[in-house]
């Protein structure tokens, strides 16, 4: 039996639709995507954030080794017949590496990319033995 109510897909559809299954059950929430990279002496985030105002729906913290965003994305029609878009409250933390200075952080929007960047006074000491003595 075919229909279209609440989680139900009208006859028809590609196959392929039924494999997001989990992304429309009610409490799943979308992540902000993300990608970080280390650019010279700079520590660089990125989060695809399209369609939000960042003078009101954008929120950026940062203290204790960790990086917040938060933000919220509100539908403006009354009425979808059909959205695969996500609206409602996002939020993402990034664990920053050692040596950020946090008090240097800068972020700019533009065309729905958020850029953070911030300096990182040096670079992770790799991976080592710990020896470990006894009694």
């Amino acid at each position: 039996m075919t229909g279209t109510g609440p989680g139900r897909q009208p006859a028809g559809r590609d196959l392929w639709d039924w494999f997001d299954w989990p992304a429309r059950l009610p409490w799943h929430t979308p992540p902000i995507r993300v990608e970080d990279s280390l650019e010279g002496d700079r520590y660089v985030i990125r989060a695809e954030l399209p369609g939000i105002d960042p003078a009101t729906d954008l929120r950026v913290t940062v203290g204790h080794g960790v990086l917040g965003i938060h933000t919220e994305r509100r539908s403006t029609a009354t009425a979808h017949r059909h959205a695969e878009f996500s609206y409602g409250t996002f939020d993402r933390t990034v664990s920053l590496p050692d040596g950020t200075d946090e008090d240097s952080v800068t972020a700019r929007y533009d065309n729905g990319v958020l850029e953070i960047s911030m300096h990182v006074a040096g670079t992770r000491s790799q991976p080592r033995s710990v020896p470990v003595d006894t009694g």
